[in-house]
């Protein structure tokens, strides 16, 4: 089958099987950010972004992007964004182990630009999933926090979270 898409910035157009999930298209094409570590929506290692929304890639059959944008944290690096979010994540102290940067980059990078403040609750039910131990979730929620609000001053959009 025929799937047109864009990838990271890139139109394309796949010949695949109906049966192939969109993980393994991904690392087939080398792009080693997206892991496939568990297949049952749970670790968050497979997290690309499809129409600007994070999704497990582990779970949804390659044809099911045809006509979408699908972004890895390969593009999504390059981004101010989450350049915001890498520095926000530093002075939090927050050091991924490799294993989870994709799901938590991304997610943090989805809900900052879908939801430009988005709620601690909001934040919470989006990584609380994540079952990787490299970061507790309190923290990360709070560095996903700062770096909604440095992104966003920086825009001429104040944003006020209350005390850290």
């Amino acid at each position: 089958m025929k799937v047109p898409l864009t990838l990271n910035g890139e139109q394309q157009i796949w010949e695949i099987d109906n049966r192939v999930i969109l993980v393994d298209v991904l690392r087939q094409k080398k792009l080693l950010s997206v892991k496939c570590g568990c297949g049952t929506l749970n670790c968050g290692a497979c997290t690309v972004l499809m129409d600007g929304r994070a999704v497990l890639s582990c779970v949804i059959p390659a044809v099911a992007v045809k006509d979408s944008t699908v972004e890895t944290l390969e593009y999504c690096l390059k981004t101010p964004l989450c350049s915001v979010i890498l520095d926000a994540f530093a002075k939090m102290n927050i050091q991924l182990c490799g294993y989870c940067n994709a799901g938590k980059i991304l997610t943090a990078y989805s809900l900052i630009n879908l939801y430009q403040r988005p709620s601690r609750q909001l934040i919470y039910d989006y990584v609380k999933e994540f079952n990787c131990l490299c970061t507790e979730t309190d923290i990360l929620i709070q560095g996903i926090i700062l770096a909604a609000n440095t992104y966003w001053s920086q825009r001429g959009r104040e944003l006020h979270y209350g005390n850290f």
